[in-house]
């Protein structure tokens, strides 16, 4: 009997050791799941904003009305004219604003774009009265994603020298 009195201590001091040990367990899951450092939580990040706002403006008065811009990125191509109104956009979207003078409706005096991309993109500016314009973008990215980056490109008719080919 006493053995068996003995053997049954033994049981009772492993189970109870046992469920104090699944407590402890509990208890540090839970402990570490309910407690964290505040500088870890997400940053209250608001709207989501464009990669990139790109101003157009032109060393005339107004801009060329065969302006076009082109944005190349992963997915494909797209492009804004600044005469015409169709096409759908999924990342360029882009508008005119005029001078409050301005003697007819064409008279643009800049365009101002954004390109919703999170990848890079090589955005062209074109037309018939000035070189074309071309720049490699990166966009830039925090914690909350991307930040926008603004962009001024103004277009300006480059001057001949003599000698160069």
């Amino acid at each position: 009997m006493v053995r068996g009195f003995h053997s049954h201590r033994i049981c009772r001091r492993a189970r109870r050791r046992g469920a104090l040990a699944r407590f402890a367990l509990l208890l540090g899951v839970f402990g570490v799941i309910g407690c964290g450092d505040p500088d870890d939580e997400p940053p209250s990040c608001g709207v989501s904003e464009p990669a990139f706002t790109i101003h157009v403006s032109a060393a005339e008065p107004q801009l060329p009305e065969d302006l076009a811009v082109t944005a190349v990125y992963g997915a494909g191509t797209e492009t804004y004219r600044l005469g015409s109104s169709e096409g759908r956009s999924e990342v360029l979207f882009c508008s005119r604003s005029a001078p409050a003078d301005a003697a007819l409706p064409t008279d643009w005096e800049s365009l101002r774009c954004e390109l919703w991309a999170d990848s890079s993109v090589t955005l062209r500016v074109t037309s018939s009265s000035y070189p074309p314009l071309e720049e490699e973008l990166q966009p830039r990215f925090d914690r909350c994603g991307v930040v926008t980056r603004t962009i001024e490109l103004t277009l300006e008719v480059v001057p001949f020298e003599e000698g160069t080919p």
